[in-house]
């Protein structure tokens, strides 16, 4: 039977082409959906459901419906078109309306194309935003994500909790965030996130004093990062470092106290060796004398009086010593001084085929804690032969991303299938958020760590 379907739809290589008579059944089907379905039998003469997900057929019914009750409609719907001896679904889009011939409706014309790529591309890009939310969400530090074509502000529960304030308060925009920021710390934020938006810097960072919904003033380094592509996204991370400054200024205090502590043992020690002995001495000397029976009787008066001067002279210096070792400056935090004054000896691997990244990454923790036995590869296979070797010595490594040999990605598989559990930094020159994302997935990886290294990131890595 011919139908008048016009013959670019027909002969269509993008368009498939369903035509259903008044009782469901499939009367014709263009070439190109033949080709896309290859069925062992023809569908012809069978009901259209059959060749539709089971889960889409009230979709299907209610689309033909409509096309029935309303002539003039044309009717646009999402149908999971089942692959015959596969079990799988292309997902397809139509448009159904109403066919006539001779002016007398005979069924159901469907014009629709396989729409599977792009339904593919949107569940992957959903779920990868999902994962990176949750990646980051889970993170110790807080953000902000602004979509500049859609004017959209996500502002993360991480971000709300730092600051005290309910998840359940909403942030919608920057005015949002500027009006928690006093004077002095909003003309520092607001030029460098405009330049950030205006693409005339990719990244900043800085550190600024916010005081949170509870009123206590706390520190942030703040981190910008722009991401340009089809959308612009500007990522704006808070990380509270307030506890980590208190640390550092009463480690500050206790060296200063140290430096004091010393100074007055060497005062101590001098009084001992000089200002003590001396007069201790003149006595020994003065009983040694005393001890002589033929010593004239009028001479004892003067040596007691020499002894007696010599006494005081003791006491004073006694007194002296005592009053240095009840000072206050000489109190201490035992258990601060004992992380201070205690670094843990590491065994630290360095991979990066960069030798200058490798010379200053060693130095800097040399500097930081001397003891630490350090190795370093640029051929990231070497590397790897030395973990495997040494495995259970080995504390820490630092493990560039970018390389010839192999990536960053291939030595973190490699030490996956050999079993090898030891903590890595990543250090990297490019900020992705992809990378981030990607590290959530290895349990080895407990940072990413923008090159270069510096030393209160090293500070915080090696405590």
């Amino acid at each position: 039977m011919s139908f008048n379907i016009p013959d670019y739809l027909k002969n269509s290589n993008h368009f498939l082409v369903i035509l259903v008579n008044l009782e469901g059944k499939i009367i014709y089907l263009n070439e190109n959906y033949k080709k896309k379905f290859f069925y062992p039998e023809s569908p012809l003469g069978k009901s259209i459901l059959e060749t539709v997900h089971h889960e889409d057929i009230e979709t299907c019914n209610l689309a033909a419906y409509l096309c029935i009750s309303e002539p003039e409609k044309i009717v646009k719907v999402n149908i999971r078109k089942p692959i015959p001896d596969k079990s799988d679904f292309l997902w397809t889009e139509w448009e159904f309306s109403l066919y006539f011939e001779n002016d007398k409706p005979i069924g159901v014309l469907a014009i629709g194309n396989d729409v599977s790529q792009k339904k593919q591309i949107e569940f992957e890009l959903n779920n990868s935003e999902l994962r990176w939310k949750h990646a980051i969400e889970t993170a110790e530090a807080g953000f902000i994500d602004w979509n500049i074509n859609s004017e959209i502000l996500f502002f993360s529960e991480k971000w709300k909790i730092n600051l005290d304030f309910p998840i359940s308060k909403n942030f919608r925009n920057l005015d949002d965030l500027y009006n928690i920021l006093d004077k002095k710390n909003l003309d520092k934020l607001n030029p460098l996130i405009e330049d950030l938006a205006l693409g005339k810097i990719e990244q900043f960072q800085i550190e600024l004093q916010i005081r949170s919904n509870k009123k206590e003033l706390k520190t942030f380094l703040v981190k910008g990062n722009a991401f340009f592509g089809n959308q612009k996204n500007l990522l704006i991370i808070f990380n509270d470092i307030t506890k980590m400054l208190a640390f550092e200024s009463e480690q500050k205090k206790t060296l200063e106290l140290l430096r004091k502590q010393f100074k007055k043992i060497k005062q101590v020690s001098h009084l001992n060796a000089h200002e003590l002995r001396a007069p201790l001495t003149n006595i020994l000397g003065i009983l040694e004398i005393l001890k002589d029976k033929k010593i004239q009787k009028e001479s004892i008066d003067s040596y007691i009086d020499f002894l007696d001067a010599s006494a005081n002279k003791i006491d004073n210096v006694i007194k002296h010593l005592n009053d240095l070792l009840q000072s206050s400056e000489m109190e201490i935090d035992l258990e601060l001084l004992a992380k201070i004054l205690k670094p843990k000896n590491m065994n630290i691997i360095l991979i990066d085929d960069d030798p200058i990244q490798n010379l200053v990454n060693r130095k800097l923790i040399i500097e930081q804690n001397p003891e630490s036995k350090i190795v370093d590869f640029l051929n990231p296979l070497k590397g790897i032969e030395y973990i495997k070797k040494e495995r259970e010595q080995i504390d820490l490594i630092f493990l560039d991303l970018n390389m010839p040999e192999m990536s960053g990605w291939d030595v973190i598989k490699e030490l996956e299938i050999a079993q090898i559990d030891v903590s890595v930094q990543i250090l990297t020159s490019s900020i992705d958020k992809n990378d981030f994302l990607r590290a959530n997935y290895h349990s080895q990886i407990k940072g990413i760590l923008t090159k270069p290294l510096k030393k209160d990131m090293l500070i915080n890595i090696i405590s």
